[in-house]
């Protein structure tokens, strides 16, 4: 883990008598709050055996999930239920939301909405709340984001001065709560009753062993299912796809995800892939938020391009295609109400007409 505000918070705690022990750190960069429910629900025991669990995801879900009224809806939704899965898996568990800002953005002149999304739940649900941003701006002034040495980059506080003054804001805020804290109140009913706490993660099985590939580094340790050259149907009654856990690698192919009778494009390549500076990422994509539907869905992510013209979903931070597209590793889906049905097929009715002939791919070694 790289040196931030997290790995100064044990040094900021012990400074209040708090004696932090760092079990697990489920956090990906550069994805949302749908893979923090994704990483909560894989984890169960992880909460059952935890005192604290810490959730930031306001900083990168701002660009997804303000846009509009229905995109703001759906990240309450899962935000809420993160909150209600710990909870449920761990009455006792301290649920710290914590709010950063990145050097630009809504919440430079105007109340960014997930911010206050943050505060109403904090309230709701009796928790802590670490406010970091609006911390820096009480002490420094509102131009705290312009000032020299607050920012290693666009998105990230420098160290290690600031971020070490952003560990002891979120000590601050948890040892004062913890030293006024009243008898723990039971769950209480949910702001919204179709908050994510239902939601599934499925992990796809491959339909030949050439399309299951793994991948491992000090980080992480996924197993996925190629649909480069295949495709993943759903059927799914009563809720959405949400969202897709996916590794990017040099070769990544663009997602296609059919809806119904509808298609999207996806970009997936990472940033950080394009030159590449690693042998792969982790990382996540986001599916466009979906109105209400009793009935049956079908859904359909595939790395080859349909007939039909789709249209394209943006996904922040990515980038088109720079290499021959071959792999799609898609490791796991989230998604709300009931999966009738989960089949990776190689004989899907799409077509690739630009596609660049290439070699077979091959799994990164362990």
């Amino acid at each position: 883990m790289k040196p931030g505000w997290l790995t100064a918070l044990p040094g900021a705690l012990a400074a209040h008598g708090i004696a932090m022990d760092l079990q697990a750190n489920l956090a990906v960069g550069n994805t949302t709050i749908q893979m923090g429910l994704m990483k909560l629900l894989e984890n169960p025991d992880l909460l059952a055996g935890a005192d604290l669990l810490i959730i930031e995801y306001t900083l990168n879900d701002t660009t997804v999930f303000a846009r509009s009224v229905a995109t703001f809806e759906a990240w309450t939704r899962s935000f809420e239920g993160a909150i209600r899965i710990a909870r449920q898996a761990n009455p006792d568990i301290i649920v710290l939301p914590v709010i950063l800002a990145a050097r630009a953005g809504q919440h430079r002149n105007s109340i960014n909405v997930l911010h206050g999304g943050v505060h109403y739940l904090a309230h709701h649900y009796d928790l802590p709340l670490a406010d970091v941003n609006t911390a820096l701006v009480q002490r420094f002034g509102r131009d705290v984001h312009d000032m020299p040495g607050v920012y290693g980059d666009a998105a990230h506080y420098q160290r290690p001065v600031l971020t070490t003054l952003c560990a002891e804001i979120v000590a601050d805020r948890l040892a004062a709560w913890l030293a006024a804290r009243n008898p723990r109140r039971p769950l209480p009913d949910p702001v919204d009753p179709e908050n994510h706490q239902a939601a599934s993660v499925l992990r796809p099985q491959p339909a030949a062993p050439s399309q299951a590939l793994t991948f491992r580094n000090h980080l992480y340790s996924e197993q996925a299912v190629d649909l480069g050259r295949a495709t993943l149907h759903l059927e799914i009654e009563g809720g959405a796809l949400l969202a897709a856990r996916y590794v990017c690698t040099p070769d990544i192919a663009r997602c296609y995800l059919g809806i119904d009778d509808d298609w999207f494009e996806l970009n997936t390549l990472q940033p950080g892939m394009v030159q590449p500076k690693y042998r792969f990422l982790v990382s996540m994509l986001t599916a466009p938020v979906q109105p209400p539907e009793a009935g049956v869905r079908r859904y359909a992510l595939t790395g080859m391009r349909p007939d039909a013209t789709p249209a394209i979903l943006r996904q922040t931070g990515t980038r088109m295609p720079v290499r021959p597209e071959v792999t799609l590793p898609i490791c796991a889906v989230l998604h709300t109400g009931r999966l009738i049905s989960a089949e990776v097929r190689e004989d899907a009715p799409l077509t690739a007409p630009d596609r660049v002939a290439v070699p077979e791919p091959t799994a990164v070694a362990p």
